[in-house]
């Protein structure tokens, strides 16, 4: 079964444009957990490196399926490695600078969600104590 070269460069350009969002969004995510999980680093990344490996063979699949009608060639693991290497060699220092400014917010406001929980529960714990204390004479 023969593939049109155009359905072959149009696949080509998407598996290179793949590479490059998906490693974008795997960086992105990463930095994330750097910034929020970072006592449990090593756990979280053999995780996050499964769930990524995984969905890029899933994209890559569905993708190929439905542009090249199913048909796998090398090529397109080359545009997907080269997307891959593109993002990281040119513009890896470019887009983590943007999705730091991007997730800046997003820290403060976790970081504000995180003390106000902190507050509830020391204040919940205390109420509960109090509570305990007060009733010790009632027993049962």
């Amino acid at each position: 079964m023969a593939v049109a070269p155009i359905e072959m460069l149009k696949s080509l350009v998407f598996t290179l444009v793949l590479g490059f969002i998906l490693t974008w969004i795997f960086d992105t995510i990463s930095e994330i957990i750097k910034e929020i999980l970072y006592k449990y680093i090593g756990i979280v990344n053999g995780i996050l490196d499964f769930i990524f490996s995984v969905s890029f063979s899933f994209l890559l699949i569905l993708l190929l399926y439905y542009c090249n009608k199913g048909i796998y060639r090398a090529i397109y693991l080359i545009s997907l490695l080269s997307g891959i290497f593109i993002y990281f060699s040119i513009f890896c220092g470019i887009f983590r600078k943007i999705s730091k400014i991007i997730l800046l917010p997003i820290k403060y406001i976790f970081v504000i969600i995180r003390k106000i929980y902190i507050f509830l529960l020391h204040s919940i714990e205390k109420l509960v104590l109090k509570l305990y204390n007060n009733n010790e004479d009632c027993k049962i």
